[in-house]
């Protein structure tokens, strides 16, 4: 699942590094649904 997810979670860390005012959000939401993921496998 983490393979599946880790891009996503890359191009969002992409997103905010590039502009700092958008994704913010998004990228702490796709981290906490990753740690929670790993917490469940």
């Amino acid at each position: 699942m983490r393979r599946e997810l880790e891009p996503a979670v890359t191009g969002l860390q992409a997103l905010v590094a590039t502009n700092p005012t958008v994704g913010v959000a998004e990228l702490e939401v796709a981290r906490t649904e990753l740690d929670r993921l790993e917490a469940g496998l």
